[in-house]
């Protein structure tokens, strides 16, 4: 399930550049790679779920790239991480996304994925 090479050779050096090149906090920088490469194992969409939209936009800000254009929607995958099997389940991504409440009906249904 998981490709050999996770980044194609131009992302690859991309990456490479920008590392050699980056100057500010090694920690953000390190978890918007790591970011990055669950994006690409897992699908944009997922990480959008992981991380709220400040964080979001501070690693594709970091990175100079925008996770959509990098990283495929979904994968293989995808189906491996709780939150978005759940939001999935409840056909609500964006409005999980946005914060907007979910119904009762969805939030009892978390215990089923447990």
């Amino acid at each position: 399930m998981i490709p050999e090479s996770i980044f194609e050779p131009e992302q690859e050096q991309r990456l490479k550049e920008l590392m050699s090149t980056y100057k500010g906090d090694a920690t953000l920088l390190g978890n918007a790679v790591g970011a990055l490469v669950t994006g690409r194992l897992y699908g944009w969409r997922v990480v959008r779920l992981l991380y709220t939209s400040v964080t979001y936009t501070k690693y594709q800000k970091a990175l100079g790239i925008d996770f959509k254009k990098w990283c495929p929607e979904t994968t293989a995958l995808s189906d491996r991480s709780r939150a978005y099997s759940f939001v999935v389940k409840a056909g609500r991504f964006w409005d999980f996304v946005r914060g907007r409440s979910l119904p009762r009906e969805y939030l009892d249904s978390r215990k089923e994925l447990a």
